[in-house]
């Protein structure tokens, strides 16, 4: 089971599945960033950009609208003369085709590997709970298939107030894993109440939610 194939599980058929999807790492050993910065933007099929001088950090930004309303970013923040660090993003408000979003993320990571990017990625998807009431509930139901498709699931962290919940798991079939505090993490669920009809948005990442739930 994928992380598109637990949301479309857990959320309202038919209604809008966000993704993002990030790669973020460093890169070194080059002469001139304006010079892999460029060939970086015209792999990823981006418009090249100038740099920007952000408190005393060139900084290069670039981003293009992918086919199915996906959308691809880069950023590029030079630390110090020849290191960088890089992030590209690869979002999409509303999951139309999960085979060429799918497609567009392998090539990404290709590319990256390509580039000498030693990128760590994380991903988050989010959409409204088909299952209503109290946000407990519905992070129960979701923790629930991910104890189906993998063998040891244990849950690590937890926050609750009023209308959230999260909790945080580590995964040992999982490779890809993050500190947070003192454990090792792979995968967050967070539901959170939106309105006093019980419409429940439900967040899942791996191995962090990196954007607002």
């Amino acid at each position: 089971m994928s992380l598109i194939d637990l949301g479309t599980k857990t959320t309202v058929s038919g209604s809008p599945l966000r993704i993002v999807l990030k790669w973020q790492g460093a890169i070194s050993g080059y002469n001139d960033p304006s010079v892999e910065v460029a060939k970086l933007s015209t792999r990823l099929g981006l418009t090249v950009p100038s740099g920007i001088d952000e408190d005393g950090h060139m900084t290069y930004r670039s981003a293009a609208v992918k086919p199915y309303g996906s959308r691809l970013s880069l950023f590029w923040s030079e630390l110090e003369e020849g290191n960088s660090y890089v992030i590209v993003t690869l979002d999409t408000a509303d999951l139309k085709d999960e085979a060429s979003f799918q497609g567009l993320a392998d090539e990404v990571s290709t590319i990256l590997e390509q580039s000498n990017i030693k990128a760590e990625w994380n991903v988050s998807l989010q959409g409204i709970a088909d299952q209503q009431g109290g946000p407990e509930g519905v992070l129960s139901q979701t923790e629930g298939l991910l104890k189906e498709q993998f063998k040891a699931v244990d849950e690590k962290e937890s926050y609750k107030d009023v209308a959230t919940v999260s909790r945080t798991y580590s995964i040992l079939d999982l490779k890809r894993s993050i500190v947070s505090g003192n454990h090792s993490v792979s995968a967050q669920i967070a539901v959170h109440q939106e309105d006093q009809h019980g419409t429940n948005r439900l967040t899942i990442g791996f191995p962090l939610i990196t954007i607002e739930y």
